[in-house]
């Protein structure tokens, strides 16, 4: 029994130390502190809508996240959206949960997280490892 609590102490840890930690503050997505990429909000339906445009450093638009609507909702759980993310330099396209609470915080931290951007530009490799471990795979409304 002591192994294991040991063990899971160090991984524990270890998931500590290796979190990054991501802020979003007047349009601007930081990531340990730097500065990683930089988000427009545009609100709709008098801001109950919300859909994000995320940029580079130096400006060019690399993705857009706009609420997918097409797909089943799940009527026990109402604390996300689906969002459609469509990344535009590696045109690649990917649905992730987004909480509905403070949206635009979450897709922050959803995008920086991701380690998406290498060096200021887009990495295709991680982008389609992105979507392959955070994405999600919603069954469409008939």
């Amino acid at each position: 029994m002591k192994k294991i609590l040991s063990l899971v102490l160090l991984l524990a840890t270890f998931s500590a130390i290796n979190a990054q930690e991501v802020d979003y503050k007047k349009g601007l997505i930081k990531v340990d502190g730097a500065d990683y990429a930089k988000m427009e909000v545009k609100k709709e339906n008098f801001g109950l809508t919300k859909n994000f445009q995320v940029f580079s450093l130096t400006g060019e638009k690399i993705m857009i996240g706009a609420v997918a609507t097409e797909f089943d909702k799940d009527y026990n759980d109402n604390t996300f959206l689906y969002y459609r993310v469509t990344f535009l330099t590696v045109a690649q396209e990917g649905i992730f949960k987004i909480p509905s609470l403070d949206k635009e915080k979450a897709f922050a931290k959803l995008i920086g997280q991701s380690g998406i951007l290498v060096n200021g530009a887009v990495d295709e490799k991680k982008v389609l490892e992105f979507i392959a471990l955070r994405g999600s795979t919603p069954r469409i409304a008939q």
